[in-house]
C-alpha cells in the first residue's frame, strides 16, 4: 500500500515537472515580413499571450546585398510591449552597448561609445535610435521595414511545428 502511494506521488511529480518544462520553452509564435504579412503563426495568438503576461523575445537581422553569406541575426528579450488598436504588437528592447560584428571573421567587438535600442512591430515597422555615450546625444535615428520573429515563453500549441531558418528570411 505504501509503495503504491509513493509511486503515485512520484508519477504526479514527474508529470508536473514535464508539463512545467514544456511550458517554459521559448518557441516561435509569429513571424512577419517587412510588409507586416504573416510568414508563420498567428498574430492574434501572439497578442493574446502578450496580454496574458507571457515573456516575449524578438529576433531580427539582415544580410549583405552584395554577399548573401554575410549576415547578422539579433535575438533580444522585450522590455516593453504595446498593443495598438488591438491588432498590432510593438516591442522595445533595452538599450545595449553597440557591437561591431566582423562578418568576414570570427570576432565581434563592442562599440564602446555607442548604445542602441529598437522598437519592432508585427506590421513590419521598426524604429532604431543610436546614442553617443560620451555626450549623451542622439547619434542616429532611423525607421525601416523589418522582418521580425516573435518568440514566447509559454504554453506550446497542440499543433506546434517549429520553423527554422535565418531570422532575416521572409
Amino acid at each position: 500500500m505504501k509503495i503504491g502511494i509513493v509511486l503515485l506521488v512520484l508519477a504526479l511529480f514527474f508529470s508536473c515537472t514535464y508539463q512545467r518544462e514544456r511550458c517554459s520553452e521559448w518557441h516561435l509564435v509569429f513571424r512577419n515580413d517587412k510588409s507586416g504579412n504573416a510568414v508563420f503563426g498567428d498574430k492574434s495568438e501572439l497578442i493574446r499571450l502578450a496580454r496574458a503576461g507571457y515573456p516575449v523575445r524578438v529576433g531580427f537581422g539582415g544580410r549583405s546585398s552584395a554577399d548573401s553569406d554575410r549576415s547578422v541575426e539579433h535575438i533580444a528579450d522585450c522590455q516593453f510591449l504595446t498593443v495598438r488598436n488591438a491588432s498590432e504588437l510593438y516591442a522595445q528592447i533595452a538599450p545595449i552597448i553597440g557591437q561591431r560584428p566582423n562578418v568576414d571573421g570570427s570576432e565581434i567587438k563592442f562599440r564602446e561609445n555607442y548604445q542602441w535600442s529598437i522598437i519592432v512591430g508585427t506590421n513590419g515597422f521598426s524604429d532604431r535610435i543610436n546614442t553617443f555615450l560620451p555626450s549623451d546625444s542622439v547619434a542616429g535615428h532611423n525607421s525601416r521595414p523589418t522582418n521580425v520573429s516573435w518568440f514566447v515563453n509559454g504554453p506550446l500549441p497542440e499543433d506546434y511545428e517549429p520553423l527554422a531558418g535565418p531570422l532575416w528570411e521572409e
